[in-house]
């Protein structure tokens, strides 16, 4: 089976990939919208990404000389050229080592383009019609990772707390931790802890984990939000769940 990672631009007045419960809650659109200027396109032209190896000459030596070795250059990522719009929901597919995390990491940023074993050329721009150069941008991870002890709400708020500026008011903080556990269908969950202290097992599904996860993420209100490998580990039934949450 093929795995899915998804890189989401968002637009005006989508809040986020969500809209089957947003299009009926006229008070989120100030919650989760992105202004105009804040739209993001992204524009990938010839990237190429390749990793030093070595590779062992072929050459017949004996127990008293020494193995030689010549430099190579795998591709991990080959020239790619693609247009994502502003409001679109991509899905790249591919079977394991094809490099979609590699992609993704490159896109973000996440890579360390100074890595003198890495080699890029070609270009990606982030298009926008804001002056402000700064990309927002989340990225959930493959693996969920909590702090143990604490509920969903405290999670989130937790959160809240670390990424959002300082003068984002107590009450916008519950109003919008409110709207996105509505959004995820977590707000039964609000008071259900995530992980505890005694063990890495969580009371919480699967499916549900990946939701927190993606709601800690949305906290920041993401320009562009990237996911790798969202269902990883999870049942059909919660990944269809989590892949319509996304795509609607």
């Amino acid at each position: 089976m093929d795995v899915w990672n998804f890189i989401y631009p968002r637009a005006e007045n989508e809040l986020l990939c969500v809209h089957f419960l947003v299009n009926n809650y006229e008070e989120g659109a100030s919650v989760l919208s992105i202004s105009s200027e804040n739209q993001v396109g992204v524009k990938v032209r010839n990237l190429t990404v390749s990793v030093k190896s070595q590779q062992q000459k072929t050459t017949k030596h004996t127990e008293d000389q020494e193995a030689q070795y010549e430099q190579g250059t795998s591709k991990i990522l080959n020239n790619l050229s693609f247009d994502i719009e502003c409001g679109q929901l991509v899905a790249i597919m591919g079977g394991s080592g094809s490099g979609k995390t590699t992609l993704l990491n490159t896109l973000s940023q996440r890579t360390n383009i100074n890595n003198k074993n890495l080699g890029f050329s070609g270009s990606v721009t982030y298009e926008t019609s804001s002056s402000n150069k700064h990309i927002k941008h989340a990225y959930l991870l493959q693996t969920d990772i909590f702090l143990p002890g604490l509920t969903v709400w405290e999670t989130l708020s937790t959160q809240a707390d670390l990424r959002l500026p300082s003068h984002v008011t107590k009450q916008e903080k519950i109003e919008l931790i409110e709207y996105i556990l509505d959004v995820l269908e977590l707000s039964h969950l609000k008071n259900t802890y995530v992980a505890s202290f005694s063990s890495n097992a969580s009371t919480l599904s699967g499916g549900e984990q990946r939701r927190v996860s993606l709601a800690i993420q949305m906290l920041s209100k993401p320009a562009i939000l990237f996911l790798d490998e969202p269902t990883t580990g999870l049942d059909t039934s919660s990944s269809l769940k989590l892949v319509h949450v996304l795509k609607n």
